[in-house]
């Protein structure tokens, strides 16, 4: 089965549009401040994703990074929990301000990720992106901001 998922990677949250979320946090190590966090081990390496001692990641150009992918991946297994194998389609978001210039390098780095396994809280998942949407984060609200400015100048 091909799913189909919305997330959004904040840098103070994941979110997924069942209403899930997490803080965007990763440290290395399992040791666990609280309940709501995931262990995931990915390249060979354990980490802690939504904890509140991880580190944020508050680069323009996070999509880079393993952080960034480590939460995405982290994100899609959430998503799709009773999976094994995941095939999925993403939808995402850049910074509107940032969309000219950042969209299409985000679309190429994530589908560039090829299949990517991770375990999980104990599950191992293997992950496939099979494509990718990207829009201006907050364009809804900026849209109508617009609207409501025509005429009134």
């Amino acid at each position: 089965m091909n799913y189909v998922k919305g997330i959004d990677i904040g840098i103070k949250l994941v979110r997924l549009p069942d209403g899930t979320k997490f803080t965007s946090t990763i440290k290395k190590g399992t040791t666990l401040l609280n309940g709501m966090a995931h262990i995931v081990t990915w390249k060979n390496n354990e980490y802690v994703v939504g904890d509140q001692d991880g580190a944020i990641n508050t680069l323009l150009y996070k999509l880079e990074t393993d952080h960034y992918q480590l939460l995405l991946l982290t994100a899609i297994a959430v998503a799709v929990p009773s999976e094994q194998v995941i095939n999925i389609s993403i939808v995402t978001g850049v910074p509107i301000g940032f969309f000219e210039s950042l969209s299409q390098k985000f679309y190429n780095t994530i589908m560039n990720m090829g299949t990517q396994d991770i375990v999980i809280d104990g599950r191992k998942k293997s992950i496939n992106i099979n494509n990718c949407i990207i829009f201006p984060e907050s364009c809804f609200p900026y849209i109508r901001s617009e609207e409501r400015r025509v005429g009134k100048e």
